[in-house]
């Protein structure tokens, strides 16, 4: 996690393991949005990340997903998250 932070110029970040879970985990608003737009090239990320739910099969087994950003919700009024999806195409063409 911190050499991609590091290849992304990331200068304000460091990772303690790559779930994202631990507080240890420190990041600028600035690295998170280099973060963002480096997610955007990744078409499956971007279309799992700008859903409100998804279900995968892993192992053989379907696993249940639902996006917990209540600004997805709050500020479209619908379910998904649009004006995320629009943000991040801005973010990825600037």
């Amino acid at each position: 996690m911190n050499e991609k932070a590091a290849e992304l110029e990331m200068t304000d970040s460091h990772f303690v393991d790559a779930t994202g879970l631990s507080k240890r985990n420190v990041s600028s608003a600035r690295d998170l949005a280099k973060l963002v737009r480096a997610a955007h090239g990744y078409p499956l990320i971007r279309e799992y990340s700008t859903r409100d739910r998804a279900t995968v099969t892993a192992f053989g087994r379907p696993l249940s997903f639902r996006n917990t950003n209540g600004w997805c919700a709050a500020r479209t009024g619908k379910s998904g998250c649009p004006r995320l999806a629009i943000s991040a195409r801005r973010a990825a063409a600037s």
